[in-house]
């Protein structure tokens, strides 16, 4: 359950990478039954076990979490060079009126 690893799961993860990709012969598929009934004779706790989450789902919501942080860091940042230029944008148009207005005011008529 959760972050829990049974040792039996590991065990049984480190053969398959180990081992790689064998031909599963009937002598294999009865020693591995064999491995099983003893395995639950030993650890009756395991059968109860549910697997919540994989490592590899685990790693999924990490990527997407990246992701989506990255995605909002992009746009957050966007948005302020918007607005600064916006702003920008503002104070030039706004002291070129005002110096219009400057030289309108200070023209003899």
């Amino acid at each position: 359950n959760g972050n829990k690893l049974h040792c039996l799961d590991v065990l049984n993860a480190i053969c398959s990478v180990i081992l790689g990709n064998i031909k599963e012969t009937d002598p294999l598929k009865k020693l591995h039954n064999h491995i099983d009934e003893r395995s639950q004779k030993k650890f009756p706790v395991r059968i109860t076990m549910q697997t919540i989450t994989t490592t590899l789902m685990i790693r999924k919501e990490t990527k997407a979490a990246t992701t989506i942080q990255k995605a909002f860091r992009k746009w957050k940042l966007r948005r302020a060079l918007k607005v600064n230029t916006k702003r920008l944008e503002w104070q030039s148009t706004s002291s070129s009126r005002n110096s219009y207005s400057s030289l309108c005011s200070s023209s003899p008529r």
